[in-house]
């Protein structure tokens, strides 16, 4: 009996997962996605190759043998991983029916496009996703044997992925010292913890240094962030020197594949395998090359800091009001593979499960379902948090408290980073922070829900005592 209920629930997250390396290779077709290149190393080795803005990605890639099909596969191994470690982080030293629980809500949760077959995508997302939720709950939830030694290993792959990571993992640290801060007290966690920090701001240094792709995106912030307002414009002119011209007209909200400096801006070098910006006559590139990112930056948090705190919150809350942003996975398989044969989408569709395996998407419902709390607000979600850190000190005994407040604030720094970031494909860039989102928001009415049963439990018990004392008085 106990090898049943240790093994059942275990079975209810696994056998979903043969059935969607099923459903992929005898329905679907791998993809590579335009910026597939940046990570299928397809030429001899050389130090550029240590410095792909994806590493981890590009490792596994090549070890993978850079082969389609097989990635597909590790991507996939990746998401059953994640549900797996899930699984015994939230259950674990729990009773059969909370296992049960929990099993069955991965399952239900892990069955959403974003986490099964969007592993299709030869692309830097898939595990990226996979490895930003494995970080956040191993970092809070992980007691087990060789924590450091598993907790590094995590956060190192993470630190890796994506030119955010370091950034995210930095602020998810500084939560859990602010939600758990009897962790201070420990030497050890002190050192392990600034460690990782040290690598992190070492991976932001490499990234400046090396990552050209950095140009691409100010200059996309440039043509749809500046560009089209003539007073930032002029603020730029005067303020950081950045050249006149009549490509402000042209290029004014546009992106950096339209040709509108009157050639092709964007190029492909092919030592480093990643995007680079040819310089042109103006002197314009060579200016967003150079001042361009420090400029735009000093703009946003000195000189207009209250006019970007309003850009940021009226985009978290139209991006965040649409239930395709936190499916954006799914847009990932209509792209065309082949010239008169339907994409992925169209076949999804063709077999009736366009919303998902159950006739829905499970993140989609839960993530629309917290907007009904005002979670498609920033401030509101930050007011959450707050409270939530308020009252912590009398409610530790809900272990997942601590994980849902940060993972609230985490996903607000994300959003930040990502949806200023880059002025172009912005869905695809901020779907992750939704993600966490929606299960840092889960996970924070689940805690309270708790909360409400301690009270109404502790005052039902008051309340018997107090009727006991009465009786026992009046007799």
């Amino acid at each position: 009996m106990k090898k049943i209920k240790f093994v059942l629930p275990i079975l209810i997250v696994v056998l979903p997962f043969v059935y969607y390396f099923w459903f992929i290779f005898h329905y679907l077709i791998q993809v590579e996605y335009p910026d597939s290149f940046a990570y299928l190393w397809r030429q001899s080795f050389n130090f550029y190759y240590l410095t792909g803005r994806s590493l981890t990605q590009r490792v596994i890639f090549t070890i993978s043998g850079n082969n389609a099909e097989i990635i597909s596969i590790v991507q996939l191994i990746f998401y059953l991983f994640t549900a797996i470690s899930l699984y015994f982080l939230l259950s674990d030293g729990k009773g059969f029916g909370y296992k049960l629980f929990s099993a069955l809500f991965i399952s239900f949760l892990f069955s959403s496009y974003t986490l099964n077959v969007s592993a299709v995508v030869i692309n830097s997302e898939p595990i990226f996703v996979s490895l930003i939720i494995l970080v956040t709950f191993w970092l809070f939830l992980y007691r087990g044997p060789y924590r450091y030694v598993t907790v590094f290993l995590v956060a190192v792959a993470f630190l890796l992925s994506k030119n955010t990571a370091p950034y995210y993992l930095i602020l998810l640290i500084v939560m859990w010292f602010v939600t758990l801060p009897k962790y201070l007290c420990n030497k050890k966690n002190i050192l392990f913890y600034s460690l990782l920090v040290l690598i992190a701001l070492g991976r932001m240094h490499i990234t400046n240094l090396y990552d050209t792709s950095i140009d691409v995106n100010v200059l996309n912030n440039a043509y749809r962030r500046i560009f089209i307002d003539p007073k930032t414009v002029a603020v730029f002119h005067d303020k950081y020197d950045m050249p006149t011209g009549i490509f402000v007209e042209q290029c004014r909200g546009e992106w950096i594949g339209v040709p509108c400096l009157g050639y092709n801006v964007l190029a492909i070098d092919q030592e480093s395998q990643n995007y680079v910006l040819v310089e042109d006559e103006t002197g314009f590139v060579y200016w967003i090359k150079n001042s361009g990112q420090e400029a735009y930056l000093k703009y946003l948090l000195i000189d207009e800091p209250m006019g970007t705190l309003n850009k940021y919150s009226q985009a978290f809350q139209k991006l965040s009001s649409r239930s395709n942003t936190i499916q954006f996975m799914i847009d990932y398989l209509g792209v065309e593979i082949r010239t008169n044969q339907p994409n992925n989408l169209t076949k999804i569709k063709e077999l009736g499960k366009e919303s998902g395996f159950f006739g829905f998407d499970v993140l989609s419902v839960l993530h629309t379902f917290l907007l009904n709390f005002g979670f498609n607000h920033a401030g509101l979600v930050g007011l959450y948090a707050f409270i939530g850190w308020v009252v912590l000190h009398r409610f530790r005994f809900i272990e997942y408290f601590p994980l849902a407040i940060s993972m609230l604030c985490c996903s607000l720094g994300l959003f930040f980073l990502t949806f200023f970031g880059d002025g172009m494909e912005i869905r695809r860039h901020v779907f992750p922070s939704f993600v966490l989102l929606t299960l840092g928001g889960t996970l924070y009415l689940l805690s309270w829900l708790r909360i409400s049963f301690f009270i109404a439990k502790s005052g039902l018990a008051f309340a018997c005592t107090r009727l006991a004392s009465l009786r026992s008085a009046s007799g």
